[in-house]
C-alpha cells in the first residue's frame, strides 16, 4: 500500500493499493491541512501532523511480515489524536 496526505477541503490521508493505484481508504480527522506524516518502524501505523495542531496515529497498514490489521483489513476508524502544546 501507499499513503498520501492532502489539504483542503478534506484534509485527509488516502491509502492506495500499489501499483494499481486503487483507493482503499480515506482517513479523515484533521480539521486543517496535513503537514507531515511518517510510518512506524514495523510498518503498521502512520503518524500525521496537521495545521490543526494535532498528531494522529492511524493503525492501517499490514505489518512488515505480511500480517494484516485485526480482521485482515484496514481499520481506518482506529485513530488516536494528541493536541500539540504551544
Amino acid at each position: 500500500e501507499l499513503v498520501s496526505s492532502h489539504g483542503p477541503p478534506l484534509n485527509q490521508l488516502v491509502v492506495w493499493r500499489y501499483p494499481a493505484m486503487v483507493k482503499l481508504a480515506e482517513l479523515t480527522g484533521h480539521t486543517s491541512r496535513v503537514l507531515h506524516m511518517a510510518q512506524s518502524p514495523d510498518g503498521t501505523t502512520i503518524a500525521s501532523a496537521g495545521a490543526d495542531e494535532t498528531l494522529r496515529f492511524w493503525s492501517v497498514l499490514p505489518s512488515a511480515d505480511g500480517r494484516h490489521a485485526p480482521g485482515g483489513r484496514l481499520h481506518a476508524d482506529a485513530a488516536e489524536a494528541m493536541r500539540l502544546d504551544r
